[in-house]
């Protein structure tokens, strides 16, 4: 005897649409995200907005850094920054001082080209 079954046809990873896709890869934690990025070209892209949302930039030298080399596009998916401006040479005995001219600038050069800097809390 043969039983015909009817079964709602299952959907793959591949077949969901990116909005499907983001709003899992919102749910996973840091590490999970950066680990599905290293998949491949489609997962590194999906993941671009996750793994740019919080960032944290701990010294003048990491906030030159970033804005010499991190493509401004990617900052548009920032939504909560934390800088520290001193340097990391700095001691209790040695303080190093930044000129404050130079940081302005690179808070300029940081955010210029960032399409939604101005949401940053």
């Amino acid at each position: 005897m043969h039983t015909s079954s009817t079964s709602a046809p299952s959907a793959t990873w591949l077949s969901l649409p990116a909005e499907m896709k983001l709003s899992v890869i919102e749910q996973l934690e840091l590490d999970d995200v950066k680990t599905f990025a290293t998949l491949n070209h489609q997962s590194y892209a999906l993941s671009i907005p996750s793994l740019w949302r919080s960032i944290g930039l701990h010294n003048i030298e990491a906030v030159q850094a970033c804005a010499q080399t991190v493509n401004s596009e990617y900052l548009a998916y920032t939504r909560h920054l934390v800088i520290c401006t001193k340097s990391s040479k700095d001691t209790l005995l040695t303080p190093h001082k930044v000129d404050a001219q130079i940081i302005s600038q690179l808070m300029i050069d940081l955010f210029s080209n960032a399409p939604n800097s101005n949401s940053l809390p």
